[in-house]
């Protein structure tokens, strides 16, 4: 549920959940195979955890979107890609960025969940965001994000600063702002910032690569 709550969702009805399994089975089964023929064994452990974190994000009993802090915390499972990659290739992960990106999930998810903050609590739904309320969810964020510029920063550096400068803007004006209705507004830039750090970090390996930085 979200601000548009009040619109008509999507929903999947009974009669379209056998066709969509059978759907996720026979294009998903084939590559796990193939996968658990050619890859290393840690590369396979850690897509293993990737799945598990996934499933039972909503599945249930566990249904970590459902339980405070642990609906923040599972979301550091999308930076595990950048493990997972390395290790496929018998290479070894740059764990400052790994955990970086980490954190930065972590951070993510409960600030972006602070606009649904009055439509979980209708719902009984009880997020990291409903139980700290606006401002103890920007300390949380906050704590997550300083970690994560942290890590960002023993690799890249202007990352590192961009990172800090929007992040820091995003949790200062929802301090100031403390609301709902505030953190709707912020949630354009906060898709953003994903895309505008991404450009910075991808222009500066192209112009690596360019000027033969790297080998």
């Amino acid at each position: 549920m979200g601000p548009g709550a009040n619109q008509q969702t999507p929903r999947i009805r009974a009669g379209e959940v056998r066709s969509i399994w059978i759907a996720v089975l026979v294009t998903n089964l084939p590559f796990l195979a193939y996968f658990g023929w050619v890859l290393p064994g840690d590369a396979l452990l850690w897509i293993g955890l990737y799945l598990l974190v996934f499933f039972f994000y909503s599945a249930p009993p566990l249904r970590f979107k459902a339980r405070p802090y642990l609906d923040s915390l599972s979301n550091a499972a999308y930076a595990l890609p950048i493990a997972i990659v390395p290790l496929a290739l018998e290479s070894g992960p740059v764990w400052a960025a790994a955990v970086a990106l980490m954190a930065w999930s972590v951070a993510k998810h409960a600030f972006d969940a602070v606009q649904d903050i009055e439509e979980d609590r209708t719902a009984g739904i009880t997020t990291t965001a409903v139980r700290l309320g606006v401002r103890g969810t920007v300390l949380w964020s906050g704590t997550w994000w300083t970690l994560a510029t942290i890590g960002f920063a023993m690799v890249n550096v202007p990352v590192a600063l961009l990172n800090a400068l929007i992040s820091g803007g995003l949790l200062y004006i929802l301090f100031r702002s403390a609301s709902s209705s505030t953190a709707h507004g912020l949630y354009r830039y906060s898709i953003a910032f994903p895309y505008v750090a991404g450009a910075v970090a991808g222009i500066q390996l192209v112009a690596a690569l360019l000027l033969g930085w790297y080998p």
